[in-house]
């Protein structure tokens, strides 16, 4: 290579170090907004999954959801609109099940506007709550004294009050039994919880899970009438032992 052809580089190299020295460079990056795709979520289950012989509320996820006229649609459970962009829905077996959206347009067309496929699975079992928080193998006497009213859990899905309520249950405390006929402990029950020392156990919780028809159905004696009763959900037969803290 020849001496001034050398001496031409390494000037053109030092003017780009110069300019690079005294000129900021524009940097480009590119990043992924991540948006919710799916048209309906489910209010009470956290994974938006749909559960079988329960109601499920499914709401509609557009912006306009409140005041926008839609309607679901789907052939293989039962719906119900709740109005203002919610819908009750209720599917009897496990598997899928496919939920169209559909949009009414001022002009008055009608338009599908998403479909979206859910995952139906049995109801998980459930869990005691007091206070909204589980109760496993402790719990608090104030917590009994200031909430008596027992709730329930069913896994990541959390049911309606007018829908799901225990129907009664037992509390044992050292030799001694006693029993609620409602979702409420009893004065008994309550002081003998503050009397307590030990442990106890809830046995025989027996709950009702609403689905609309979650009934049976049989003949009065007389075969005239036919007989509606509301199933009820064994809870717990029996707890494992619960320590009382103070």
């Amino acid at each position: 290579m020849k001496k001034n052809t050398i001496i031409v580089i390494i000037l053109f190299i030092s003017c780009i170090q110069a300019f690079c020295q005294e000129v900021d460079t524009a940097n480009m990056v590119t990043i992924t907004v991540k948006k919710s795709r799916l048209p309906l979520r489910c209010i009470y289950s956290h994974s938006n999954t749909i559960y079988a012989n329960v109601t499920n509320i499914l709401a509609i996820n557009y912006p306009d959801s409140a005041v926008g006229n839609y309607e679901i649609e789907t052939e293989l459970g039962y719906i119900h609109n709740m109005k203002r962009g919610k819908f009750m829905v209720v599917k009897h077996n496990p598997g899928g099940l496919t939920v169209t959206v559909w949009k009414d347009s001022s002009n008055g067309t009608r338009k599908m506007v998403g479909s979206q496929e859910f995952t139906v699975m049995r109801l998980p079992n459930a869990s005691i709550t007091v206070e909204g928080n589980i109760v496993d193998t402790t719990v608090s006497i104030t917590s009994l004294l200031q909430n008596p009213e027992l709730g329930l859990v069913f896994g990541d899905f959390t049911p309606m009050d007018d829908i799901c309520s225990i129907k009664s249950f037992d509390i044992k405390i050292g030799s001694q039994e006693y029993h609620s006929e409602s979702n409420t402990m009893t004065y008994d029950m309550l002081n003998a919880i503050v009397k307590a020392k030990g442990t106890m156990l809830f046995e025989n919780v027996q709950a009702y899970v609403n689905s609309g028809d979650n009934m049976d159905q049989t003949l009065s004696k007389d075969k005239k009438q036919r007989l509606l009763t509301e199933k009820f959900y064994l809870v717990e037969k029996e707890s494992k032992p619960i320590q009382l803290m103070r």
